[in-house]
């Protein structure tokens, strides 16, 4: 997960990128806890539609470079095989942006999974942030059904095996 227990969102800035439904999902979670949410889109009206919905902030794509969040979370395709050198976040070293927001303390979660390792997460790395890659909310979601059909908790290291291998193939 995030490394932060749900009563530790209250208070926390997050910034989701994208307005669809995994965005929806997210953002409905975090405004739940408290966290303080800006929903980033390429269009101002998805943005704030959603925020809205959730008594968020909202922002075009372009307010990234000048946000400053505990927590990133990509829910766009932007990064997604077979486009994997596309990031939604611009680390390059521009005279100021978000790359004087991005170290560590910072996390970084993409919801993407194809490929494990995106840009955007090999960049936030190398930034020092913590970085949390989609396959890990892809297996959270599948023991959660586990559990609704068996009652037994998921075995997560068989699941998280069989999904890397799995992706290894492709």
């Amino acid at each position: 997960g995030l490394g932060i227990a749900r009563d530790g969102l209250k208070g926390k800035r997050v910034a989701v990128i994208g307005a669809g439904g995994a965005a929806r999902a997210v953002v409905a979670g975090l405004a739940h806890y408290g966290a303080r949410v800006t929903v980033y889109n390429r269009t101002a009206e998805r943005a704030n539609e959603l925020a809205g919905q959730f008594g968020a902030d909202a922002a075009t794509l372009d307010g990234l470079a000048t946000s400053s969040a505990d927590v990133y979370i990509n829910c766009t395709p932007i990064g997604m095989h077979p486009d994997v050198d596309a990031s939604p976040l611009d680390f390059s070293d521009q005279p100021s942006g978000i790359r004087d927001h991005l170290g560590p303390g910072v996390v970084v979660f993409d919801t993407i999974y194809n490929p494990i390792q995106t840009k955007l997460l090999r960049d936030a790395a190398a930034a020092g942030c913590a970085t949390i890659p989609g396959t890990e909310m892809f297996v959270r979601q599948g023991a959660a059904q586990f559990k609704l059909w068996t009652g037994k908790d998921a075995p997560l290291e068989v699941f998280r095996d069989v999904l890397e291998k799995h992706l290894s193939q492709k």
